[in-house]
């Protein structure tokens, strides 16, 4: 039984990453290539051997990659509203101290 559900799971995606999510945000290797360099710009302008990476850290480099996803096609509204929310969730957690 196991296999089998494992197996959907595989399935699912499969239609996903080589159907809808290819057609919406292009090529994989141009996409995930993209996204390497924004992260890779972020991360440089970071002193990460002074400081390692933070939970707010997360939040930008998911909005990167939503700006990556955008520059394939500005017309995906959802891309816009996950980057606003990426931006909210990581400015909290940006200003809020841990023992609040």
């Amino acid at each position: 039984m196991k296999s089998h559900f494992r197996s959907n799971f595989l399935k699912d995606a499969g239609n996903l990453i080589t159907g809808d999510r290819q057609q919406a945000y292009g090529e994989a290797r141009v996409n995930f290539g993209r996204t390497a360099k924004l992260w890779q710009a972020y991360l440089w302008g970071r002193d990460l051997e002074k400081e390692p990476l933070k939970p707010h850290d997360v939040a930008v480099l998911n909005q990167l990659q939503k700006i990556s996803r955008t520059a394939h096609d500005p017309t995906i509204i959802d891309n816009w509203v996950d980057n606003l929310g990426f931006g909210a969730i990581g400015g909290e957690l940006a200003v809020k101290k841990d023992n609040e």
